[in-house]
C-alpha cells in the first residue's frame, strides 16, 4: 500500500510543481501558502501541534495559536511551492531581494581563517535558502538533511539540494555521523537543523 501512495503522492506534487513553474514565484508562492493553510491540517493532528505550542509558550489565547498555526502551515506551503524555483534563488534571478544577510564579516573571517565551524539554525521561512547562501560565500560546507520516505520524491529532492543548494550533502543517522567526522576532519564546516526530529540516541525531555 506505500508503494501506491508514495506514488500518488510523487504524481501530485509533480503537478504542483508544473503549476507553480506556470505561475511564476510570486504568485506561486502565495498560492503554496493558501494550499499550505488547507491541505496541511489534513495531514497532521492539531493536539500535537498545540501541544508542542503550549510546551514551548505555555497557555496563550485562542486568537494567537490560531495565527501561529496558521502562519507555520502558510510557511511550510510557501517553501513547498518555491522548490521548483531553487535555480532562481540559486542565481538571483527573483526580481526581488529574497534574503538578507547581517554579520557577512563573520563568514568572511571564516573563508578566511579555513577552519571548519558549525551553522545551525531552524525550519525558519525557506529554510533551504540558508545553506545555498553559505555555499554561494564559499564557504566550504556540507549539510545535513533528513532523506524522504517517499523513495519515489527523494531523487528528485536530492538532486535538487546538491545541484542548487549544497554539493555536500549528508544523511542524519548514524552512517552521516562518520561523514560528518570525515567532512570536519577535511576542513569542512557543517550546517544542521537544531529542530530535525532524529530517532537514534538517548530520549531526553523537550526543554
Amino acid at each position: 500500500m506505500k508503494i501506491v501512495k508514495y506514488f500518488f503522492e510523487f504524481i501530485s506534487i509533480i503537478s504542483f510543481f508544473c503549476i507553480f513553474k506556470i505561475i511564476g514565484l510570486r504568485n506561486a508562492s502565495d498560492l503554496g501558502s493558501v494550499l499550505g493553510r488547507f491541505v496541511g491540517p489534513l495531514f497532521r493532528s492539531k493536539n500535537i501541534i498545540k501541544q508542542n505550542i503550549k510546551i514551548g509558550l505555555g497557555d496563550i489565547d485562542k486568537k494567537k495559536e490560531a495565527e501561529i498555526i496558521n502562519g507555520m502551515w502558510s510557511n511550510i506551503g510557501r517553501t513547498f511551492a518555491e522548490y521548483i524555483f531553487l535555480k532562481n534563488f540559486k542565481f538571483n534571478n527573483t526580481n526581488f531581494n529574497h534574503i538578507k544577510i547581517n554579520g557577512t564579516n563573520h563568514l568572511e573571517e571564516i573563508k578566511k581563517n579555513n577552519l571548519p565551524v558549525i551553522f545551525y539554525s531552524a525550519h525558519f521561512a525557506n529554510f533551504e535558502l540558508m545553506a545555498m547562501e553559505l555555499n554561494k560565500f564559499e564557504i566550504k560546507l556540507a549539510a545535513i538533511y533528513r532523506p524522504l520516505n517517499n523513495f519515489f520524491l527523494n531523487p528528485l529532492m536530492e538532486y535538487l539540494r546538491m545541484k542548487y543548494i549544497c554539493p555536500n550533502q549528508i544523511p542524519k543517522g548514524r552512517m552521516g555521523m562518520r561523514e560528518i567526522i570525515n567532512k570536519v576532519k577535511n576542513g569542512y564546516s557543517i550546517a544542521l537543523m537544531v529542530d530535525q526530529r532524529v530517532s537514534e540516541g538517548r530520549r531526553t525531555p523537550f526543554f
